[in-house]
């Protein structure tokens, strides 16, 4: 028993890596997102032909 214990315990950690790993992936193309959102803001702010370039 103890040997699938530890593999059960190795797979719940892989899982809490992977689970952080896609938190912080996720939480970067969050912020791009809204980067470029707000950079389309300030482009429509600016000037109307800015918004048939992008």
């Amino acid at each position: 028993m103890t040997g699938w214990s530890g593999i059960l315990s190795s797979i719940a950690l892989n899982l809490q890596a992977l689970v952080l790993h896609l938190w912080i992936i996720i939480f970067v193309i969050e912020l791009s997102i809204a980067e470029i959102k707000k950079s389309r803001t300030l482009h429509l702010l600016g000037s109307y032909s800015e918004i048939f370039v992008l």
